[in-house]
């Protein structure tokens, strides 16, 4: 008799499996483009959702009213943000390095602080995931 697999094994590895499979965040094919949303409409994750779209990246330039600044005000730049993600009909922008020469600042917008990822070069620009969240 084949002691290593029995039923109560196969339905702990099954059970193990759907468990630590269902866990992370699941990230969708486009269905296509999407029709234009309202900066409004635009939520800021500072981590994954658990289900959503990619709908590419949107990149804002750090320079004249867009300061990441040393009090941590970054209103301006949230505002160009989110008016660019909804451009590309997303209902939220993902604060989450697209690259591993990003560095990270925090700013803030309405009382709350978020890690925005920022490339750096001439100028440094705030980079960020356009997404649309079938799932929170």
């Amino acid at each position: 008799m084949n002691t290593l697999v029995t039923p109560t094994r196969l339905t702990l590895a099954i059970f193990l499996t759907v468990l630590l499979g269902g866990c992370g965040p699941q990230v969708v094919e486009s269905t296509g483009p999407r029709p234009p949303t309202t900066p409004s409409a635009v939520s800021i994750y500072d981590k994954e959702p658990k289900k959503y779209e990619k709908l590419g990246i949107v990149e804002v330039p750090v320079g004249g009213i867009v300061q990441w600044n040393a009090n941590g005000d970054g209103t301006p730049g949230y505002e160009k943000l989110l008016a660019a993600a909804a451009a590309k009909g997303a209902n939220g922008i993902l604060l989450k390095p697209t690259s591993p020469d990003q560095m990270v600042v925090l700013a803030g917008y309405r009382g709350t602080y978020h890690p925005v990822p920022v490339r750096p070069g001439s100028p440094n620009a705030a980079v960020v995931q356009a997404i649309y969240v079938l799932e929170r």
